[in-house]
């Protein structure tokens, strides 16, 4: 007789344990407040941009690439930023480069770019670009009786690479790296021999120092 009763008193505790847990299980408490994570602010940006920079790159032939030619010159470019990460920017350059001894080719290009700003800096910001462009080629020599010859080519371009740009306030000083393919408009050149100082297909590599206004 106490083994039943101890039984039926286990079995009526083990009861009252699971009619209390049910309730429970069944209405629970407020689940605690998941606050999201915290995300920074986009650094505020000025959409206008106006500088000076400098260029130096080397160009070789497709065909040949012994056929090649260093530049040296500069431009001015300006910037648009359209959001915190894309913008467009248009330059005009100057450059010239000497092919051979008394060859000169000048360089007049004009490209259109653009950007992909990654940082969220407010005085670095680093940036990829794409671009292509145009440009018009004058090659200057001298003939056999000292008169200088002026032969001119037109070009489409397209540039790809990135920048690193420091800024105090509206003042930016940077540097771009740029891969550069072009080839010759033979709608404007026909009969020009494939190779020379402007070759039909042409790759290299530019080396831009840019200082900017931004306002």
């Amino acid at each position: 007789m106490a083994r039943l009763q101890l039984i039926g008193f286990a079995a009526a505790l083990a009861l009252g344990l699971v009619f209390h847990a049910v309730p429970a299980m069944a209405q629970p408490g407020a689940a605690p407040v998941v606050q999201p994570p915290a995300t920074s602010a986009p650094t505020p940006f000025k959409r206008w941009g106006i500088g000076l920079h400098t260029s130096s790159g080397e160009m070789s032939s497709s065909l040949n690439p012994d056929n090649k030619i260093k530049f040296g010159g500069g431009g001015l470019h300006v910037s648009y930023r359209v959001n915190h990460r894309w913008g467009f920017q248009v330059s005009l350059d100057a450059t010239k480069g000497e092919y051979a001894p008394g060859i000169d080719r000048d360089s007049r290009p004009m490209t259109l770019a653009a950007t992909l700003h990654l940082g969220n800096s407010p005085t670095w910001d680093w940036y990829l670009l794409a671009g292509f462009g145009g440009s018009r080629e004058i090659v200057t020599s001298m003939d056999p009786n000292g008169r200088e010859i002026e032969l001119e080519y037109r070009q489409v371009h397209v540039h790809m690479g990135g920048g690193l740009e420091y800024r105090w306030g509206s003042i930016g000083l940077g540097a771009e790296f740029r891969i550069v393919g072009a080839a010759r408009d033979e709608n404007y050149t026909q009969g020009a021999p494939a190779e020379g100082p402007v070759p039909e297909e042409s790759s290299g590599a530019m080396l831009r120092l840019v200082g900017t206004y931004h306002f």
